[in-house]
């Protein structure tokens, strides 16, 4: 349970053998490269171009993203967070990785087909646009596109509903009593005329027309009736959409070889991984160096593999003095979950030691009494469990899965103590008979006392965190600060508590702790400055109960839980037994309580965090620490199995 100790590690080596020793550092997977800067170097010595090779990989790697989310339609596997990773020995995935040049043409069979795919559907939507816009005109038996004789001007057009198409043809009678208006459909928004006046007349006539918003439609290059075009759009559709269940089948077909799509990508995934670690390389035109870092229980196997099969030198040695290493943590399955609440702040840096252990214990419990019900507790464990018994994840969401396992297995113990099974079912189905009573209270009975224990958990964790504090003053040498600032606090503050609770004695402890401050806290100032400071320097106290208090929200969460589900087993049972009774109180039970559920138990992981980031953290924690990320099979779809050296990251 501690941060792994890192070495600087430096290898030296032929540019002959520069990928013999890459390709043997990435099977080993243990050392994390970092990017050298040649202008700290002598002249002479470069950097590796490899942009160019890694933007047509990009390009490539795009281009398979698309085939697979086609291929990815008609695949039958468990998809998204829980879908496994195929396992692979080096030599199959190797193999597999021969016929790139196949997989490739596959590929681009397959975005060849989409391309295809997609110019059909937008023809079939611009043809959908068409018919809809002949539809109304589908009664008319005169060529769309004819606009009238030597003496003659014809148009067609749209006239608003809210328009009186009545009194636009009595001016036109009075106008133009020549000019024939014909209406050849209606509906909801807009009458459909059409209209054939004298073609000197024109232009006067539509004058008027406009003034009734008159909106002229043309349909250029159709010849024919509304009524042919129609029925010709119609026909293309049809043809379209035969052709798009062809091209729909062939791309099934072509989903079989999304394995071997897969297998590619993650082929060309490791290239570009090698050409980017070795564009953090420098090198001369006989020579190449690689700088990075790689565990201390690592250091002498990757060393001897490397001279072994390799002519290089090999340095490795100790972090110089506040030289900042990447940050590995290792802890065992019960700590491990709650790395993720820490990592989602900030790591540890290289002064410091995990915080892990002492937070975990904390989270659990508040994870727990936040949510504060067996019932809730048992429902996420179970799932939770299956989840991790069932599919093979890894990383982040392993972590994350764990973590909500065991904060049902808190939360189930909560609410044995508390007595709450889906909030109060038995009392409500039983009609108050029957009742699971609380092994210690219940928080509805007696939330003062829930407040009460609320309090005294967070004066615990801030006193471990003080504690905390302490200690990295006094493992850095500070044992005077560690007792002045942390010592003489843990007096005062404990004084004051006391003193609230008549214990005797409170009042000479307090003394004595609040004189030792006023005393100590302005050592680093100058004249009047070190009473004055060391006399405000009390005033924390009050900073200290505002954050005791921010530990009510575990009374808060908890009691709205409760709330929440003792509301939805009331609303179930309105109804009361018989058949229609019993079919709502199990629509309400499912629904209302998976939903309390998926909803506090949000709010127990944000307030839980919140509680370690704010209220914990902050009394000793810095933070700002690089994550190792050591040169290794990193693969999205496929687990190569490369018999390297354990790099002592567990899952």
């Amino acid at each position: 349970m501690a941060i792994i100790k890192m070495r600087k590690f430096t290898l030296v080596g032929f540019e002959d053998e520069r990928k013999h020793i890459l390709e043997m550092l990435h099977k080993l997977g243990c050392v994390q490269i970092e990017d050298m800067d040649p202008l700290e170097y002598s002249a002479g010595i470069i950097k590796y171009d490899n942009e160019k090779r890694i933007a047509q990989i990009d390009v490539f790697l795009s281009d398979l993203t698309k085939a697979m989310t086609e291929c990815a339609r008609f695949d039958k596997r468990t998809k998204g967070l829980f879908k496994p990773k195929k396992q692979m020995s080096e030599k199959e995935f190797e193999k597999h990785v021969n016929r790139e040049s196949e997989i490739f043409d596959v590929v681009k069979g397959i975005n060849e087909t989409v391309i295809k795919k997609n110019e059909l559907q937008e023809e079939q939507n611009r043809l959908n646009n068409l018919k809809d816009q002949l539809l109304p005109w589908e009664n008319l038996d005169i060529g769309l596109d004819f606009a009238g004789t030597q003496y003659t001007y014809a148009c067609m057009g749209t006239v608003p509903i809210s328009f009186s198409l009545d009194s636009l043809k009595s001016e036109l009678d009075l106008e133009y009593p020549e000019t024939v208006l014909t209406l050849v459909s209606s509906d909801s928004s807009f009458n459909y005329i059409y209209v054939i006046t004298y073609a000197k007349e024109s232009q006067d006539a539509l004058k008027l027309l406009r003034k009734y918003n008159f909106s002229q439609t043309e349909f250029k290059n159709l010849h024919q009736t509304a009524q042919a075009a129609i029925e010709k759009t119609v026909d293309r559709i049809e043809h379209i959409n035969k052709q798009r269940d062809q091209l729909e089948k062939g791309l099934k077909e072509y989903s079989s070889h999304l394995e071997d799509i897969e297998l590619l990508y993650d082929s060309m995934l490791i290239e570009k991984q090698k050409l980017q670690a070795a564009s953090m390389l420098l090198k001369t035109d006989m020579t190449f160096v690689i700088s990075g870092w790689l565990p201390e229980r690592n250091s002498s196997d990757v060393s001897s593999k490397i001279t072994k099969q390799a002519g290089a030198y090999i340095d490795i040695r100790e972090p110089k003095h506040d030289e900042k290493f990447p940050i590995l943590i290792e802890n065992g399955p019960l700590v491990k979950p709650f790395e993720l609440i820490t990592e989602l702040f900030s790591l540890p840096n290289h002064r410091e030691f995990d915080v892990n252990p002492f937070m975990a214990p904390f989270y659990f419990l508040f994870f727990g009494l936040m949510l504060g019900d067996a019932g809730y507790g048992f429902v996420l464990a179970l799932i939770s469990g299956i989840v991790l018994f069932k599919f093979k994840i890894s990383g982040t969401a392993k972590k994350l899965i764990s973590m909500v396992f065991f904060g049902g297995i808190s939360s189930f113990l909560w609410g044995l103590l508390f007595g709450s099974w889906f909030g109060d079912i038995a009392r409500q189905v039983s009609g108050g008979r029957f009742t699971i009573g609380p092994i210690w209270f219940d928080p509805l009975g007696d939330p003062m006392k829930l407040l009460l224990w609320s309090c005294i958990f967070g004066v615990i964790q801030l006193y471990t965190g003080m504690a905390l504090a302490g200690y990295k003053l006094w493992r850095d040498g500070k044992k005077m600060d560690a007792i002045v600032d942390v010592g003489l606090r843990y007096m005062y503050y404990s004084g004051i508590i006391m003193l609230l609770a008549s214990i005797p004695g409170a009042f000479y402890i307090t003394i004595i702790g609040a004189g030792g401050m006023v005393l100590t806290q302005g050592r680093h100032k100058k004249g009047l400055g070190k009473i004055t400071s060391g006399i405000l320097s009390l005033y924390d106290f009050v900073g200290f109960m505002s954050d005791v208090l921010s530990y009510s929200r575990l009374l808060a969460l908890g009691l709205a839980t409760a709330v929440v589900a003792s509301v939805i087993n009331t609303m179930g049972m309105l109804f009361g037994f018989n058949v229609f009774g019993v079919i709502v109180f199990v629509l309400v039970f499912l629904g209302g309580h998976l939903f309390n559920i998926a909803i506090s138990t949000l709010g127990a992981y944000v307030h839980s965090s919140r509680l370690q980031y704010v209220e914990f953290f902050s009394k000793f924690y810095e933070g700002g620490g690089k994550p190792y990320k050591p040169f290794k099979y990193d693969t999205k779809y496929i687990e190569i199995a490369n018999g390297g050296v354990d790099d002592g990251i567990l899952d």
